[in-house]
Protein backbone atom coordinates (compact mmCIF):
# COMPACT_ATOMS: atom_id res chain seq x y z
CA UNK A 1 0.00 0.00 0.00
CA UNK A 2 1.18 3.66 -0.58
CA UNK A 3 2.16 4.91 2.56
CA UNK A 4 0.86 8.04 1.51
CA UNK A 5 -2.71 7.46 1.38
CA UNK A 6 -1.93 4.57 4.49
CA UNK A 7 -0.69 7.77 6.85
CA UNK A 8 -4.19 9.83 5.35
CA UNK A 9 -5.97 7.01 6.05
CA UNK A 10 -4.58 6.61 9.67
CA UNK A 11 -3.42 10.37 10.44
CA UNK A 12 -5.09 9.48 14.09
CA UNK A 13 -2.44 6.75 15.01
CA UNK A 14 0.13 8.93 13.04
CA UNK A 15 -0.28 11.84 14.99
CA UNK A 16 -0.23 9.68 18.36
CA UNK A 17 3.34 8.52 17.00
CA UNK A 18 4.61 11.76 16.19
CA UNK A 19 3.77 13.25 19.54
CA UNK A 20 5.65 10.29 21.35
CA UNK A 21 8.62 10.66 19.25
CA UNK A 22 8.32 14.32 20.04
CA UNK A 23 8.09 13.96 23.28
CA UNK A 24 10.88 11.21 23.75
CA UNK A 25 13.21 13.41 21.92
CA UNK A 26 12.26 16.30 24.19
CA UNK A 27 13.19 14.18 26.84
CA UNK A 28 16.41 13.03 25.52
CA UNK A 29 17.49 16.39 25.47
CA UNK A 30 16.91 17.70 28.37
CA UNK A 31 18.05 14.17 30.52
CA UNK A 32 20.85 13.13 28.33
CA UNK A 33 24.49 12.94 29.51
CA UNK A 34 26.63 15.75 29.29
CA UNK A 35 30.01 16.39 30.56
CA UNK A 36 32.86 18.94 29.36
CA UNK A 37 35.20 16.04 28.18
CA UNK A 38 34.35 12.92 26.24
CA UNK A 39 34.59 9.20 28.09
CA UNK A 40 38.46 8.10 26.77
CA UNK A 41 39.49 5.02 27.83
CA UNK A 42 42.85 5.22 28.51
CA UNK A 43 44.63 1.56 27.85
CA UNK A 44 48.15 2.29 30.13
CA UNK A 45 49.33 2.26 32.95
CA UNK A 46 53.07 2.91 35.32
CA UNK A 47 53.60 -0.10 37.74
CA UNK A 48 56.19 1.84 40.18
CA UNK A 49 58.26 0.11 42.98
CA UNK A 50 61.37 1.23 44.92
CA UNK A 51 64.30 -0.71 46.58
CA UNK A 52 66.13 1.23 48.54
CA UNK A 53 70.01 0.82 48.26
CA UNK A 54 69.73 -1.44 45.76
CA UNK A 55 71.92 -1.51 42.26
CA UNK A 56 70.50 -0.98 38.75
CA UNK A 57 71.72 -4.78 38.35
CA UNK A 58 70.04 -6.07 41.76
CA UNK A 59 66.56 -3.98 41.01
CA UNK A 60 66.59 -5.69 37.69
CA UNK A 61 67.30 -9.33 39.02
CA UNK A 62 65.25 -9.20 42.48
CA UNK A 63 63.01 -6.99 41.83
CA UNK A 64 61.58 -6.19 38.31
CA UNK A 65 62.19 -9.84 36.79
CA UNK A 66 59.75 -11.27 38.81
CA UNK A 67 57.34 -8.23 38.30
CA UNK A 68 57.49 -8.88 34.61
CA UNK A 69 56.64 -12.54 34.63
CA UNK A 70 53.75 -11.94 37.33
CA UNK A 71 52.01 -8.82 34.31
CA UNK A 72 53.04 -11.49 31.32
CA UNK A 73 50.66 -13.82 32.79
CA UNK A 74 47.85 -11.68 32.47
CA UNK A 75 45.94 -11.95 29.12
CA UNK A 76 45.22 -8.68 29.10
CA UNK A 77 48.32 -7.03 29.13
CA UNK A 78 49.94 -6.49 25.69
CA UNK A 79 53.17 -7.85 26.07
CA UNK A 80 54.80 -6.27 22.84
CA UNK A 81 54.10 -2.84 23.85
CA UNK A 82 54.99 -3.16 27.63
CA UNK A 83 58.45 -2.18 28.57
CA UNK A 84 60.24 -1.66 31.81
CA UNK A 85 63.16 0.25 33.11
CA UNK A 86 65.39 -0.42 35.84
CA UNK A 87 67.32 2.41 38.30
CA UNK A 88 69.31 2.72 41.24
CA UNK A 89 66.32 1.79 44.05
CA UNK A 90 63.63 2.25 41.27
CA UNK A 91 62.26 -0.32 39.34
CA UNK A 92 59.16 0.92 36.14
CA UNK A 93 57.15 -0.87 33.93
CA UNK A 94 54.99 0.77 31.65
CA UNK A 95 51.72 -1.39 30.77
CA UNK A 96 49.51 -1.42 27.80
CA UNK A 97 46.35 -3.42 27.59
CA UNK A 98 44.87 -5.15 24.47
CA UNK A 99 42.58 -3.09 22.82
CA UNK A 100 39.84 -5.21 23.47
CA UNK A 101 40.09 -5.05 27.32
CA UNK A 102 36.87 -3.03 28.21
CA UNK A 103 36.31 -3.12 31.61
CA UNK A 104 39.71 -1.04 32.76
CA UNK A 105 39.30 -0.18 36.03
CA UNK A 106 38.67 -3.84 37.49
CA UNK A 107 41.41 -4.71 35.48
CA UNK A 108 43.75 -2.34 37.52
CA UNK A 109 42.18 -2.89 40.47
CA UNK A 110 42.44 -7.32 40.26
CA UNK A 111 46.54 -6.39 39.25
CA UNK A 112 47.14 -4.18 42.24
CA UNK A 113 45.73 -7.09 44.49
CA UNK A 114 47.81 -9.26 42.53
CA UNK A 115 50.93 -7.12 42.96
CA UNK A 116 50.50 -7.22 47.17
CA UNK A 117 50.26 -11.10 47.32
CA UNK A 118 53.35 -10.77 44.47
CA UNK A 119 55.91 -8.99 47.34
CA UNK A 120 55.11 -10.92 49.99
CA UNK A 121 55.72 -14.16 48.27
CA UNK A 122 58.49 -13.39 46.19
CA UNK A 123 59.97 -9.86 46.58
CA UNK A 124 62.44 -8.26 48.87
CA UNK A 125 61.42 -6.81 52.81
CA UNK A 126 62.49 -3.80 52.04
CA UNK A 127 60.41 -3.18 48.70
CA UNK A 128 58.28 -0.48 48.81
CA UNK A 129 54.93 -1.28 46.60
CA UNK A 130 54.92 -1.89 43.67
CA UNK A 131 51.68 0.36 42.65
CA UNK A 132 50.00 1.18 39.93
CA UNK A 133 49.05 4.23 38.50
CA UNK A 134 46.31 4.39 36.11
CA UNK A 135 44.28 7.63 36.62
CA UNK A 136 45.86 9.00 33.74
CA UNK A 137 42.21 9.81 31.79
CA UNK A 138 40.73 11.26 35.02
CA UNK A 139 39.00 14.99 34.66
CA UNK A 140 38.23 16.98 37.48
CA UNK A 141 34.92 18.31 37.44
CA UNK A 142 34.91 20.52 39.98
CA UNK A 143 37.95 22.36 41.67
CA UNK A 144 37.23 24.34 45.16
CA UNK A 145 39.31 26.37 46.61
CA UNK A 146 38.78 26.68 50.15
CA UNK A 147 40.51 29.90 52.10
CA UNK A 148 40.16 31.55 55.14
CA UNK A 149 42.26 34.73 57.02
CA UNK A 150 41.66 33.73 60.23
CA UNK A 151 41.60 29.77 60.81
CA UNK A 152 44.32 27.74 60.98
CA UNK A 153 45.78 25.16 58.11
CA UNK A 154 44.69 22.09 60.74
CA UNK A 155 41.38 23.86 61.24
CA UNK A 156 40.89 24.28 57.35
CA UNK A 157 41.86 20.79 56.70
CA UNK A 158 39.53 19.19 58.86
CA UNK A 159 36.39 21.05 57.66
CA UNK A 160 37.36 20.15 53.83
CA UNK A 161 37.37 16.40 55.32
CA UNK A 162 33.90 17.03 56.53
CA UNK A 163 33.09 18.68 53.02
CA UNK A 164 34.59 15.83 51.25
CA UNK A 165 32.71 12.91 53.38
CA UNK A 166 29.76 15.36 52.30
CA UNK A 167 29.85 15.94 49.13
CA UNK A 168 31.04 11.45 48.25
CA UNK A 169 27.02 10.79 49.48
CA UNK A 170 26.14 11.96 46.09
CA UNK A 171 25.72 9.21 43.84
CA UNK A 172 26.86 11.08 40.60
CA UNK A 173 30.28 11.82 42.78
CA UNK A 174 33.57 9.40 41.51
CA UNK A 175 36.83 11.10 43.09
CA UNK A 176 37.05 13.28 46.02
CA UNK A 177 40.74 14.93 47.19
CA UNK A 178 42.28 17.68 48.76
CA UNK A 179 45.65 18.95 48.26
CA UNK A 180 47.59 22.22 49.52
CA UNK A 181 48.02 21.03 53.22
CA UNK A 182 51.38 21.43 54.87
CA UNK A 183 51.79 19.06 58.16
CA UNK A 184 53.90 19.81 61.32
CA UNK A 185 56.48 17.53 61.33
CA UNK A 186 59.65 16.62 63.95
CA UNK A 187 62.84 16.85 62.89
CA UNK A 188 66.34 15.43 64.28
CA UNK A 189 69.40 17.36 63.20
CA UNK A 190 72.21 15.49 64.18
CA UNK A 191 75.34 17.30 65.60
CA UNK A 192 78.67 16.06 64.72
CA UNK A 193 80.69 17.27 67.10
CA UNK A 194 78.70 15.84 70.05
CA UNK A 195 78.16 12.64 67.93
CA UNK A 196 82.14 12.00 68.20
CA UNK A 197 82.74 13.02 71.68
CA UNK A 198 80.00 10.65 72.68
CA UNK A 199 81.25 7.75 70.27
CA UNK A 200 77.53 7.53 68.79
CA UNK A 201 77.15 7.05 65.31
CA UNK A 202 74.32 8.43 63.24
CA UNK A 203 72.89 4.97 62.33
CA UNK A 204 72.52 3.72 65.67
CA UNK A 205 70.20 7.40 66.24
CA UNK A 206 68.26 6.20 62.89
CA UNK A 207 67.91 2.29 64.35
CA UNK A 208 66.40 3.22 67.14
CA UNK A 209 64.17 6.08 66.40
CA UNK A 210 62.67 2.97 64.09
CA UNK A 211 62.20 0.51 66.79
CA UNK A 212 61.26 2.52 69.19
CA UNK A 213 58.34 4.37 66.97
CA UNK A 214 57.11 1.14 64.82
CA UNK A 215 53.67 -0.09 65.65
CA UNK A 216 53.90 -3.64 64.99
CA UNK A 217 51.62 -6.94 66.34
CA UNK A 218 52.53 -8.22 69.78
CA UNK A 219 50.29 -11.64 69.98
CA UNK A 220 46.62 -11.89 70.92
CA UNK A 221 44.38 -12.47 73.39
CA UNK A 222 42.36 -15.51 73.75
CA UNK A 223 39.18 -15.76 75.87
CA UNK A 224 36.30 -17.89 75.84
CA UNK A 225 34.30 -15.88 73.59
CA UNK A 226 36.94 -13.63 71.47
CA UNK A 227 40.10 -13.59 69.72
CA UNK A 228 41.76 -10.27 70.67
CA UNK A 229 44.71 -9.02 68.99
CA UNK A 230 47.71 -6.92 70.61
CA UNK A 231 49.89 -4.31 69.13
CA UNK A 232 53.00 -2.00 70.29
CA UNK A 233 52.51 1.18 69.46
CA UNK A 234 55.32 4.19 68.99
CA UNK A 235 56.36 4.94 72.27
CA UNK A 236 57.10 9.05 70.83
CA UNK A 237 54.18 11.30 71.21
CA UNK A 238 55.89 15.08 72.16
CA UNK A 239 59.38 16.64 70.89
CA UNK A 240 60.55 15.55 74.69
CA UNK A 241 60.25 12.41 74.17
CA UNK A 242 62.19 11.88 71.52
CA UNK A 243 64.85 14.06 73.64
CA UNK A 244 64.57 12.08 76.60
CA UNK A 245 65.18 8.77 74.31
CA UNK A 246 68.21 6.72 75.69
CA UNK A 247 71.39 5.90 73.09
CA UNK A 248 73.48 4.13 75.28
CA UNK A 249 74.92 4.51 78.79
CA UNK A 250 79.00 5.30 79.12
CA UNK A 251 81.20 2.88 81.12
CA UNK A 252 80.98 6.41 83.51
CA UNK A 253 77.65 5.46 84.00
CA UNK A 254 76.40 8.81 82.27
CA UNK A 255 73.47 8.16 80.15
CA UNK A 256 73.86 9.67 76.74
CA UNK A 257 70.14 10.46 75.41
CA UNK A 258 69.14 11.81 71.46
CA UNK A 259 68.78 15.50 73.38
CA UNK A 260 72.72 15.40 73.91
CA UNK A 261 73.71 14.59 70.15
CA UNK A 262 70.63 16.10 68.14
CA UNK A 263 68.68 19.01 67.81
CA UNK A 264 65.02 17.92 67.64
CA UNK A 265 62.20 20.19 66.99
CA UNK A 266 58.52 20.34 65.85
CA UNK A 267 58.01 22.74 63.32
CA UNK A 268 55.49 22.78 59.72
CA UNK A 269 57.26 20.65 56.77
CA UNK A 270 59.00 22.07 54.13
CA UNK A 271 56.47 23.46 51.68
CA UNK A 272 55.92 21.59 48.17
CA UNK A 273 53.87 24.06 46.76
CA UNK A 274 52.55 27.12 47.61
CA UNK A 275 48.61 28.06 46.88
CA UNK A 276 46.77 31.35 46.87
CA UNK A 277 43.81 32.56 45.96
CA UNK A 278 43.00 35.86 44.74
CA UNK A 279 46.20 37.03 45.45
CA UNK A 280 45.33 37.25 49.50
CA UNK A 281 48.02 36.14 51.84
CA UNK A 282 45.55 33.44 53.17
CA UNK A 283 45.50 30.07 54.61
CA UNK A 284 44.52 27.87 51.55
CA UNK A 285 43.23 24.60 50.44
CA UNK A 286 42.32 23.02 47.13
CA UNK A 287 39.34 20.28 47.07
CA UNK A 288 39.16 18.50 43.46
CA UNK A 289 35.90 16.37 42.92
CA UNK A 290 35.07 14.26 39.65
CA UNK A 291 32.01 12.87 38.51
CA UNK A 292 30.73 9.37 37.18
CA UNK A 293 30.90 8.76 33.87
CA UNK A 294 27.42 9.03 32.14
CA UNK A 295 26.16 11.95 34.86
CA UNK A 296 24.85 15.00 33.74
CA UNK A 297 27.49 17.67 34.93
CA UNK A 298 24.88 20.31 34.98
CA UNK A 299 22.98 18.62 37.43
CA UNK A 300 25.67 17.23 39.23
CA UNK A 301 27.26 21.01 39.68
CA UNK A 302 23.71 22.10 41.22
CA UNK A 303 23.83 18.88 43.55
CA UNK A 304 27.56 20.01 44.79
CA UNK A 305 26.61 23.81 45.17
CA UNK A 306 23.20 22.53 47.56
CA UNK A 307 25.93 19.64 49.37
CA UNK A 308 28.20 22.88 50.17
CA UNK A 309 25.25 25.28 51.42
CA UNK A 310 23.85 22.54 53.67
CA UNK A 311 27.30 22.19 55.29
CA UNK A 312 28.39 24.99 55.29
CA UNK A 313 26.73 26.28 58.90
CA UNK A 314 28.52 23.23 60.59
CA UNK A 315 31.87 24.77 59.20
CA UNK A 316 34.20 27.14 61.61
CA UNK A 317 33.56 30.95 60.34
CA UNK A 318 35.25 32.84 58.25
CA UNK A 319 36.21 29.51 55.65
CA UNK A 320 35.59 30.59 52.20
CA UNK A 321 34.81 28.77 48.82
CA UNK A 322 35.87 30.06 45.36
CA UNK A 323 35.46 28.07 42.45
CA UNK A 324 38.30 27.75 40.37
CA UNK A 325 37.51 25.36 37.82
CA UNK A 326 33.70 25.30 37.37
CA UNK A 327 33.34 22.62 34.75
CA UNK A 328 29.07 22.49 35.00
CA UNK A 329 28.73 26.16 34.92
CA UNK A 330 30.96 25.94 31.32
CA UNK A 331 28.85 23.24 30.52
CA UNK A 332 25.68 24.56 30.75
CA UNK A 333 26.99 27.82 28.92
CA UNK A 334 27.19 25.68 25.86
CA UNK A 335 24.61 23.96 26.03
CA UNK A 336 22.49 27.17 26.49
CA UNK A 337 24.51 28.34 23.30
CA UNK A 338 23.84 25.10 21.74
CA UNK A 339 19.71 25.32 22.84
CA UNK A 340 19.34 29.00 21.46
CA UNK A 341 21.18 28.64 18.31
CA UNK A 342 19.21 25.53 17.19
CA UNK A 343 15.85 27.05 18.40
CA UNK A 344 16.74 30.15 16.07
CA UNK A 345 17.89 27.74 12.85
CA UNK A 346 14.40 26.07 13.23
CA UNK A 347 12.74 29.58 13.42
CA UNK A 348 15.00 30.59 10.59
CA UNK A 349 13.85 28.25 8.49
CA UNK A 350 10.35 28.10 9.26
CA UNK A 351 10.25 32.09 8.64
CA UNK A 352 11.68 31.41 5.02
CA UNK A 353 9.37 28.30 4.54
CA UNK A 354 6.09 30.41 5.34
CA UNK A 355 7.60 33.26 3.23
CA UNK A 356 7.66 31.11 -0.14
CA UNK A 357 5.59 28.49 -0.13
CA UNK A 358 1.48 28.44 0.24
CA UNK A 359 0.61 28.69 3.85
CA UNK A 360 -0.93 25.23 3.96
CA UNK A 361 2.19 23.08 2.47
CA UNK A 362 4.08 25.50 4.53
CA UNK A 363 2.05 25.05 7.68
CA UNK A 364 2.27 21.12 7.80
CA UNK A 365 6.47 21.67 6.71
CA UNK A 366 6.46 23.73 10.17
CA UNK A 367 5.30 21.47 12.19
CA UNK A 368 7.17 18.35 10.54
CA UNK A 369 10.82 20.43 11.22
CA UNK A 370 11.03 20.29 14.81
CA UNK A 371 9.60 16.36 14.77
Amino acid sequence: MNPVKLALAKHRVLVVISLILLAAGVHALLTMPRRSTPEITILDGLVIALYPGATAEQVEKQLTIPVEQYLFSKKEINQQKTVSKSLHSQSIVTVELNDWVNDTDTFWSELQIGLAQLRLAKLPETVIGPVVNSDFGDVVALLIAAHSSTQSPETLQRSLQKVADSLRSLKATSKVFTFGYQPEAIYVTADSKALIRYGVTLEQVMLLLHKQNSVRGAGRLETDNALIPLHVTGSYSTVESIENQRVLVLPTGEEVRIGDVAKVEQRRADPESYLRINAKEESTQFLGIEMQPGSNIVQFGEDIRQALADIQPALPPDINFTFINDQPQIVEEAVSDFEREFLTAIGAVILVIMLLLPIRVAAIAAMAIPV
